[in-house]
């Protein structure tokens, strides 16, 4: 099972590890990792985690670790029909900041999601702890190293939509006499050749060979 720790201000993996899958690796691995990152920052820091983490001990030994929990409560009803007691109370619901790490929390899932589309989390061809483990660092070190968005993207396709005919094709004022919907032009012997014109101004060329 692969575990990864992110940042909540740019959405980037800070850490990961891969460990076997049973009841706690989950909560175990985060108290690993936070304890790193919590004594590299040397001070108290916070984390947003989902309600599978709303333990008492996991509450008790984050904050051990100089880090305020952020997790979300867990009140929902057991299957006896009783309801659970969150570890987590007012005293740390009632600051803003749980509700941004809250918010930032579900960008955990691009990582994952990304490997899964992109890299080779979907399905690891690697055997032992040691080599998945090699394998998940680096999807990790992709995802944090892949180029960011480009800002100037949607400004140079505003531009590039600009300079596009105002005209469509089959209109009179088009300034392309060539693109007329539906003509056909000369292709070699033996062959057929169609050429579709839609607008604005986008051909589509089709050769094919009758029988």
């Amino acid at each position: 099972m692969g575990h990864a720790t992110m940042e909540n201000r740019h959405g980037l993996a800070v850490a990961g590890m891969v460990t076997h899958a049973d009841g706690t690796a989950e909560r175990r691995a985060s108290e690993i990792m936070l304890k790193a990152r919590s004594k590299a920052a040397g001070r108290r820091i916070t984390v947003g985690e989902d309600k599978a983490y709303d333990t008492a001990d996991h509450v008790a030994n984050l904050r051990a670790i100089k880090v305020t929990p952020h997790v979300t409560q867990n009140n929902g009803l057991t299957k006896t029909g009783k309801i659970r007691k969150s570890a987590i109370d007012q005293r740390t619901t009632r600051h803003p900041g749980y509700g941004m790490s809250q918010s930032r929390r579900a960008m955990t899932e691009c990582i994952f999601g990304w490997g899964k589309q992109h890299g080779t989390m979907r399905k690891t061809k690697h055997r032992g702890i040691a080599r998945v483990a090699a394998d998940f660092m680096l999807n990790l070190i992709a995802y944090t190293q892949k180029s960011p968005p480009n800002p100037y993207a949607a400004r140079k396709t505003s531009q590039r939509e600009s300079r596009k005919p105002r005209f469509p094709c089959f209109s009179a004022n088009c300034q392309k006499p060539r693109h007329r919907p539906g003509l056909f032009y000369g292709a070699p012997r033996g062959f057929s050749s169609l050429i579709i014109v839609t607008p604005p101004c986008r051909v589509s060329v089709f050769r094919f060979r009758p029988r």
